[in-house]
């Protein structure tokens, strides 16, 4: 294409996503005697702000859960066939991101 090796790379460099944060944490539940692992990150790219947050059960690698916020616009969905929906306001953006909370809190249903 004619591009030198430094304009590929300063391109490159341009298309990277800003990361605002990124972090994740575990829970050991021992009354079911199962682990779960919460991911949550939000990034920012040429006018996109993307934030995930998703649920694994850590032995199976499993997605239980995830919630998305697009540009404002909300999305989730729970995949673990015993919840029972709750909200499905925001696109299910409500009630898996209630979910996601009971699951890591010290204190489950």
């Amino acid at each position: 294409m004619g591009m030198s090796v430094t304009a590929v790379e300063t391109l490159n460099r341009q298309n990277e996503p800003e990361v605002v944060f990124d972090f994740h944490s575990s829970k050991y539940d021992a009354k079911n005697k199962r682990c779960y692992v919460e991911i949550h990150t939000r990034t920012r790219r040429r006018g996109f702000d993307i934030e995930h947050r998703q649920i694994y059960d850590a032995q199976t690698d499993d997605l239980l859960a995830f919630t998305k916020i697009e540009n404002g616009k909300k999305v989730g969905m729970v995949f673990d066939h015993e919840h029972r929906s709750t909200s499905s306001e925001n696109l299910g953006w409500d009630d898996a991101n209630g979910y996601i909370d009971g699951m890591m809190s010290e204190k489950r249903r």
